[in-house]
């Protein structure tokens, strides 16, 4: 899940924000990249692994 900073981030408009995440099946950090944006109250994000887009 992305930190506090996309959704700080989205408040003020879309974007995208770069984020570390646990990935507990192969003990590994991987970064993933998520598009996050305001709609009404809640925000709404899709991302992807650098890892994957990178191959």
């Amino acid at each position: 899940m992305p930190s506090g900073r996309a959704v700080s981030q989205a408040h003020l408009r879309p974007d995208w924000v770069d984020y570390d995440i646990a990935d507990a099946s192969r003990g590994k950090i991987l970064t993933k990249m998520s598009y996050v944006q305001k709609l009404g109250n809640v925000y709404i994000g899709c991302g992807v692994y650098k890892s994957i887009v990178a191959a």
